[in-house]
């Protein structure tokens, strides 16, 4: 019995004498349940910390906790959040009232068993409180991947736990490298940010769902018509025909044969798996004098410019095939009825492999080839290419 008393005495004493360290909560904001990125992509709120004021002494001043200050982020490993270029958000739960994003002055001390900071409080802080990011993640992220250009996400969280777009944009998120973009996917919006090296700014801004195919127009100024065969008495031009803006010619006296070609200049991207891929393209065509003996194989191909250099490999007036197409109307099938000025046929030229435009100086063209009534006149009117595409990953 003697000695059971002398045991419970000293463990008596050693709790007096020897501060207890506990495992400490979770700083993490979200249960440590985010990686750091998701394809690259840093997640900001991966770095948005919550410290609660459990076996704290005072205000963001703990001596007990088995890690220190640090949590671990998945995906990149332990981190300690504080810093004195962070402002930090004081969230009293005790009293609304007194919740303030503040100054951090002073990182006092975080290693095991300390986890001391000092903050320029105006506030009192004296029942439950918890220490939050000022920028919800963003500025921590920045002063650990700053440094060079980068790409930031954040979503709905962001906007839930108090911040807004002036946060992304303000003077306590600086710092991000020039070029970094910040991708903002939250209150049914897509929103972009480009840093200046300096702040954040908004570039853009576009529906959740983004659009996956376009459509567009080659006017009939990007067309021209060549013959052979026959004799040419109007050249090609661009004029007005019964209203609608056409590339015309006219051929008499022989059979003829109208090759029409047009360029199609497609802004896209330089990068692979991004930008406008072409699926088909349709022409508009009309013969206001004369029916149509023979409507050739249309073909889509490329020319691709040398890079400028002092001395250069001209580039090949071959041009380089985009592949099988199909035609509808079959080859061999089309309309060929003369029709009033202005009145229009349609042809469509399906890529049988769509075509990825992100290849620099680089030009599409469609050409397609009309053989005229025989011995007689023949005049041939286009109105230009309608073009339908698919819009890969714009970013």
């Amino acid at each position: 019995m003697r000695t059971f008393a002398i045991t419970i005495l000293l463990l008596a004493l050693c709790s007096t004498i020897l501060p207890a360290q506990v495992r400490q909560p979770d700083f993490s904001a979200y249960g440590g349940s985010i990686p750091a990125k998701i394809n690259g992509v840093i997640q900001v709120a991966a770095f948005d910390y919550d410290a609660p004021s459990d076996f704290a002494g005072a205000v963001g001043q703990w001596s007990n906790f088995s890690n220190g200050c640090a949590y671990n982020v998945p995906g990149y490993g332990s981190n300690q959040p504080f810093s004195t270029s962070a402002k930090v958000t004081v969230t009293d739960l005790s009293n609304s009232a007194n919740t303030e994003t503040v100054t951090l002055t002073a990182v006092n001390s975080t290693s095991a068993p300390n986890c001391n900071v000092s903050l320029s409080t105006s506030n009192s802080h004296t029942g439950r409180w918890r220490l939050q990011s000022g920028t919800c993640g963003l500025k921590e992220a920045i002063l650990i991947f700053g440094g060079s250009s980068a790409n930031y996400a954040i979503g709905q969280a962001f906007y839930d736990r108090g911040c807004s777009g002036s946060t992304i944009t303000g003077a306590n998120a600086t710092g991000a490298a020039s070029g970094s973009f910040l991708f903002d996917q939250s209150n049914g919006k897509n929103d972009i940010y480009v840093s200046n090296g300096t702040n954040f700014a908004v570039v853009g801004s576009f529906p959740t769902a983004l659009p996956t195919d376009g459509y567009f127009t080659v006017p009939a100024s990007s067309c021209s018509i060549s013959q052979s065969g026959g004799t040419e008495t109007v050249a090609s031009a661009v004029k007005v025909v019964g209203n609608v803006q056409m590339v015309q010619e006219t051929t008499t006296t022989t059979t003829a044969t109208d090759t029409v070609v047009c360029a199609v200049a497609v802004p896209s991207r330089l990068t692979s798996g991004r930008g406008i891929t072409i699926n088909d393209v349709t022409l508009r065509y009309g013969n206001s004098t004369g029916n149509i003996a023979t409507c050739n194989a249309p073909t889509v191909g490329t020319q691709t410019a040398p890079a400028p250099a002092t001395s250069e490999t001209a580039a090949s007036a071959t041009l380089t095939s985009a592949g099988s197409v199909t035609v509808t109307p079959a080859v061999g099938s089309c309309n060929t009825t003369a029709v009033s000025a202005g009145q229009v046929y349609s042809e469509k030229i399906a890529l049988s492999t769509p075509l990825a435009v992100n290849i620099d100086l680089t030009v599409l063209y469609v050409t397609q080839s009309f053989v005229g009534p025989t011995n007689a006149t023949f005049t041939l009117n286009v109105a230009g290419v309608d073009v339908h595409y698919k819009l890969n990953n714009v970013l």
